[in-house]
């Protein structure tokens, strides 16, 4: 997770509001400085904090997580041949549990 990037997002929509770091940190039920850790990306916020940030400041959480991921989980399409080679190993192994 691009951590970097999210606190980039919550202190620009933070300024936008025009809320301060203790305002919004005050809403959110955190500590200022874990508020400045978070834009700053150095330290990880938990679900729950970046769920209560998104509501705080009225934005989707995909506008906070958007490409948060980077490119790991950037898949290319897999070939029939490797469809029919992964439901012939299942098939295999299935059938074992059976």
């Amino acid at each position: 997770m691009n951590y970097i990037a999210l606190g980039e997002r919550v202190r620009k929509s933070r300024k936008e509001m025009k809320l301060s770091q203790a305002r919004l940190a005050f809403q959110v039920e955190i500590s200022t400085s874990f508020l400045g850790h978070i834009e700053r990306g150095t330290r990880k916020a938990s679900l729950e904090t970046i769920i209560r940030l998104a509501n705080a400041l009225h934005v989707g959480l995909d506008a906070l997580l958007v490409d948060s991921l980077g490119k790991a989980l950037h898949f290319q399409p897999i070939t029939m041949e490797e469809w029919e080679m992964i439901k012939a190993i299942l098939m295999r192994y299935t059938s074992v549990l059976i």
